[in-house]
């Protein structure tokens, strides 16, 4: 992971993680938070089990998912595959979720999403962390560049 896509995921993103059940029909859940971990290719994802149950249930499963991180404002989006799995979150990464939870509310009320809107998929009930390594990135920003690979396992 390059330095630009670091700070990129550091900021007030909307984050989506995509599995697929086992007839291979697509999942997915609302991220509510990430760590990044540039040094061991991987970014941890929070999600709620107990608001997404099947794609939780996909990643220990599968051991595989797809991160997509989007900015609000211009959509600029990442999508990042690769091993997933699971564990519980802790103290810190539910510090993590409630403080992306408030700064993306914040993030999407600027734009004049309502609260009502967005709150709904803020949950942080229930919360485990989907670490993801760095298998593959593509640029997913609406244009001509939309599905092109940018980078690969670190």
């Amino acid at each position: 992971m390059d330095a630009s896509l670091v700070r990129f995921l550091l900021r007030p993103v909307m984050i989506l993680v995509g599995t697929v059940d086992p007839a291979a029909r697509p999942e997915i859940g609302r991220g509510v938070g990430s760590l990044v971990v540039p040094e061991a290719g991987r970014i941890d994802v929070l999600v709620s089990r107990w608001q997404w149950p099947a794609t939780i249930a996909n990643v220990e499963r599968a051991g595989r998912a797809a991160a997509t991180f989007s900015r609000p404002a211009d959509y600029e989006t990442y999508q990042i595959k690769g091993r997933a799995t699971l564990r519980a979150a802790g103290a810190p990464e539910a510090e993590t979720a409630r403080a992306y939870c408030r700064d993306t509310l914040a993030a999407l009320m600027e734009l004049g999403m309502a609260h009502d809107l967005v709150a709904h998929w803020q949950s942080t009930r229930d919360l485990v962390v989907v670490s993801l390594s760095v298998d593959e990135v593509f640029s997913q920003t609406p244009g001509p560049l939309a599905g092109q690979r940018i980078g690969g396992a670190t």
